[in-house]
This record gives structure tokens, sequence and C-alpha cells, in this order.
């Protein structure tokens, strides 16, 4: 799975996931399918919330599929409120817009003949469309930050979601009980330790990729 980001969020998300499925069969194998709806949604995590964006057009394509397979099946409405219901909601009007930007598809169009949508700001579809065509950064999603540009919210967003992880997994990193209070104490070494292996880097190849400011 891929909840580490999400913490508790990203495992009641998953659980509503598994809940959706239902037992067929693909290829003469028994599997577990989603909903058009939940498939849809499955890719904007993948392509907003773990990538931020710097992962290639695949999935963009991979929705638009989804969308001209199950035409006139999927709700939309019930899209949408599946990911107000998860928090996903920007993530996911973002995502469609950049879809039917990227693939040409009329989406956007589409969708809004029976749900309702809200506009997405310019700066954040700017600023991912930068993403989608920036060369694909390496492990470490702190020093990407300074080979890029993003808005304030971005930056306080990634530091967070990768320092701040959620217990279990702070637990299993440094052996420690989750529900210890000594817990606290391993988060603010993992703050120090992060900036002593991050921060050199980062400040170096901030002024080497943006001399001009």
């Amino acid at each position: 799975t891929h909840d580490y980001r999400l913490g508790e969020r990203g495992k009641r998300i998953e659980e509503r996931f598994w809940n959706a499925a239902t037992l067929s069969v693909f290829l003469s194998t028994k599997a577990w399918i989603l909903p058009p709806e939940y498939l849809i949604l499955h890719s904007v995590i993948h392509q907003n919330i773990h990538h931020v964006y710097n992962n290639g057009i695949r999935e963009f394509y991979d929705i638009q599929r989804i969308a001209r397979t199950f035409k006139g099946t999927i709700d939309w409405n019930r899209l949408i409120s599946l990911a107000d219901q998860t928090g996903l909601h920007r993530s996911l009007i973002l995502t469609l817009t950049l879809t039917d930007r990227i693939t040409g598809s009329g989406l956007m169009e589409e969708i809004q003949k029976t749900a309702s949508l809200t506009a997405v700001s310019p700066d954040y579809v700017r600023y991912a469309l930068e993403e989608i065509t920036r060369e694909k950064r390496e492990k470490s999603v702190i020093a990407w930050l300074s080979f890029s540009r993003p808005c304030p919210r971005f930056w306080v967003r990634t530091i967070l979601l990768n320092t701040f992880i959620n217990r279990e997994l702070m637990a299993e990193r440094y052996r420690i009980r989750p529900d210890s209070p000594m817990i606290w104490l391993y988060y603010l070494f993992r703050v120090f330790i992060l900036l002593v292996r991050e921060g050199p880097g980062l400040v170096h190849n901030y002024f080497r990729f943006h001399k001009t400011g």
C-alpha cells in the first residue's frame, strides 16, 4: 500500500477501496475489481499525493481510458462525493483538469453535464504542468524542492508529509512503541537528521539552479 503519506486517513481510504471492490474473474483469474470511480481516484492519489505530478503523463491517459471505457456508467457525482469524504476534492479537480488539458479528451465538459465542479487555481495548474515536464527527481523529496519553484503551500505540504510520517511507520523505523510519549522526541530527532542530511544539498542546489533568482 501507499498509505504512509496520508497516515491514518490513508488507512481509512484503503479500507474504503477494499469495501468497494468486488470479486470477479479477470483473464481467467479471480481478482478484486474496483468500480471506475475508485479506479480514477486511485490514479489521482498516485499522481497527486505520491508523486506531486512528477511522474510523467501515463496516469492521465489511464484516467482518459477509464472515462472512455465506462462512458455513460461513471457516476461523477459519486466520485466527487467520495473525494470530498476523503479530503481529496482539490486533488481530484486538479488531476481531472490536467487530464482534460493533456489528452484533449473534453473530459471536463463531459463531467459538467451531470456534475458541478469548482474551478482550480491557475497557479496549481501551472505548477503541476511544470512538474510533469520536469526531469524526474531523485528519491529524496526534500532535495527535490531545491530544483523546483512550487508555491509556498506545496513547500509546506511536501516537507510536512515527509517529516511527520504516521506513528506506526515511526515506531517501525525507530523501534519504539507507537503509543509511547517518547515518540515525539523521535520526531524531533527526525527533523534534526533530515536537516543535517538534506540541508546542505538543499541550499547548494537551490543557488546552483536558481542563480537568476
